[in-house]
């Protein structure tokens, strides 16, 4: 009996080890854009505010993108092409190199493009 919880124990301790020392892989996933329609005002104000109106709020460096104006400037000014998204003009000028490295993050501009692909609303 004792024999047999030996092998039983041993058995137990070399599975563990092989369990808990095996290859390890360390998985990054990238959050992804909800079901939900993206929101102009809560989903793509925020990001404007955060990475792009220090430098795109006056008329010196187009678009203006403060919250009071941003879907207009978008809009009158052809910088959305809902037709062929990953063309627009905001997502060449989001996906290009900004002089001063401020830039959307990689999740942002999935969101930005979804936004598009929704048809850009106001909403």
């Amino acid at each position: 009996m004792i024999v047999k919880n030996i092998k039983l124990i041993g058995a137990i301790i070399t599975f563990n080890i092989f369990i808990g020392f095996g290859c390890t892989y360390k998985q990054i996933i990238e959050p992804k854009v909800s079901q939900e329609l993206v929101s102009f005002k809560s989903d793509i104000i925020p990001i404007f505010e955060n990475n792009c109106i220090s430098c795109h709020s006056t008329q010196s460096i187009p678009p203006v993108l403060l919250s009071q104006n941003a879907f207009l400037t978008l809009t009158q000014n052809s910088y959305l092409n809902t037709d062929i998204p990953e063309d627009s003009r905001l997502m060449v000028k989001v996906n290009s190199n900004h002089p001063n490295q401020l830039s959307p993050t990689s999740f942002e501009k999935q969101v930005l493009l979804q936004w598009i692909k929704e048809g850009a609303n106001n909403n």
